[in-house]
């Protein structure tokens, strides 16, 4: 929606949002390496990343979102290969990166040559556009069909940069975490026959 449109060709299918996560984390961050998360997050992020032998640094979260300055701090003590953050209607917080945070944290990322993994699964339920009209070459966009429509349909989506494509569908595929026929084709229809936008906009109105 909006600035964000990204084309068939930056985009890897996978069979869903924690699928999206581990080859983003798996291609991204070597073990032993680290990143910077928010310190309340997502359950899974921190399981996958155990598994993965990858090393998390929470940063802060006030009503404004992550905490960039103590970002920026915490880099300077403990580099970070990647930042996983939820800028748009954060689980469990609820809480949408302020517009000035925003730009403060893409600028920081372009800056350092930090990759950012943004996790745009809940965004629907809001109008934040993804941090990746800010820094289209830095974020890597993180979505899935689960939350928006229904959990039977196991269907995730990584939004890359070009430089990473192919990479990342490299990772999907020998990680075991690329979508299957059967997710593809259920996804795509509810898609295409307007399904999909139409169960998005009840939830949006609950």
């Amino acid at each position: 929606h909006g600035r964000f449109r990204p084309g068939p060709n930056n985009i890897v299918l996978t069979a869903g949002g924690k699928q999206s996560i581990a080859t983003t984390l798996s291609m991204l961050v070597a073990p032993g390496g680290r990143i910077a998360i928010e310190g309340v997050t997502y359950p899974s992020v921190k399981s996958l990343a155990k598994r993965l032998g990858i090393f998390l640094q929470p940063i802060p979260v006030d009503c404004d979102g992550l905490v960039v300055s103590s970002l920026i701090k915490s880099h300077e003590t403990h580099a970070v290969s990647a930042i996983y953050v939820q800028p748009a209607m954060h689980n469990p917080l609820g809480v949408t990166l302020s517009e000035a945070r925003r730009a403060e944290l893409a600028a920081f990322a372009v800056a350092a040559g930090i990759p950012i993994i943004e996790d745009h699964v809940y965004g629907f339920l809001g109008d934040a556009e993804p941090l990746s009209v800010l820094a289209p070459d830095q974020c890597i966009v993180i979505d899935s069909l689960s939350k928006r429509v229904t959990s039977g349909v196991p269907l995730g989506f990584i939004v890359s940069p070009m430089s990473m494509r192919d990479r990342l569908a490299g990772t999907a595929r020998s990680g075991a975490w690329a979508a299957s026929s059967y997710g593809i084709a259920a996804g795509a229809r509810l898609m295409r026959d307007g399904t999909a936008r139409s169960i998005e906009n009840d939830k949006r109105v609950d």
